[in-house]
């Protein structure tokens, strides 16, 4: 059993740019880490601990018709995070992440949605890209159907060890049912790779699904099944179907 504890914050201004763009510029100071390692991985991971301080920008386009439940319009962003020893930082390190959303309407008020986010990490000296900077995929924000961070890379025992590469990618059909109960039919897609070079567009696990969504006065509550129908990994190959169950907002 592996616990992750981080202690600081995150700062960011926004600013508008032209047109529907936007740019934000952040600051992330944070100390990570990890308790209660199984002793046959503590030489491994005790090092993945540490500071971890990040200069954040992003570049923003959003013009979605509605915020919370938009049906069409789009949202694209691409975001780097760059960690450096100069500040503290327990290695030099970059992110590089692109996400593109698109609603399109159909029949009434039902939409389809398409988007796609991938997402590099890499180290450019110093110590290797630790564990919690790493990249892992699965569960009922990323390809449903699949336990919360096991799509990706695992040691001898099949415990997740994550990737500097990862996919993921949505198709859904949205069909309000009510203004306040909302119907889903999803397929979810991607992979995580070990080094970037081990990419593979075709690698992809796959998952199909139904969900609804209910709007409620402490917030939303969300029910999503997915059926794994390929998979990449020997680890997954026994996956039967998931159900993720969420209340509230994910911010």
């Amino acid at each position: 059993m592996l616990f992750r504890s981080q202690t600081g914050g995150k700062i960011s201004i926004t600013r508008p740019w032209f047109g529907n763009w936007k740019q934000k510029f952040g600051l992330r100071l944070e100390k990570v880490s990890l308790t209660d390692i199984d002793s046959a991985f503590e030489s491994n991971l005790s090092r993945d601990e540490g500071e971890r301080h990040a200069l954040l920008f992003d570049v923003i386009r959003d013009t979605r018709n509605n915020a919370r439940y938009p049906t069409k319009g789009s949202r694209i962003q691409l975001g780097t995070e760059v960690m450096s020893e100069v500040w503290g930082s327990y290695s030099d390190i970059y992110k590089v992440q692109a996400e593109v959303t698109k609603y399109f309407p159909v029949l009434d008020d039902a939409s389809i949605k398409l988007s796609g986010k991938t997402s590099v990490v890499d180290n450019v000296s110093g110590p290797e890209v630790a564990i919690f900077d790493r990249y892992f995929a699965g569960g009922a924000y990323s390809i449903r159907g699949f336990e919360r961070r096991e799509v990706g890379p695992v040691d001898a025992n099949n415990e997740p060890v994550g990737g500097k590469a990862r996919f993921e990618g949505t198709m859904a059909f949205l069909y309000p049912f009510t203004n306040s109960i909302r119907g889903i039919l999803f397929c979810d897609g991607g992979n995580v790779w070990r080094e970037f070079s081990d990419v593979d567009p075709v690698e992809l696990n796959v998952s199909v699904g139904v969900g609804m969504k209910f709007d409620l006065p402490i917030g939303p509550l969300r029910f999503d099944y997915g059926i794994p129908v390929r998979t990449e990994q020997d680890h997954l190959e026994d996956e039967s179907g998931r159900l993720h169950f969420n209340l509230g907002y994910m911010f």
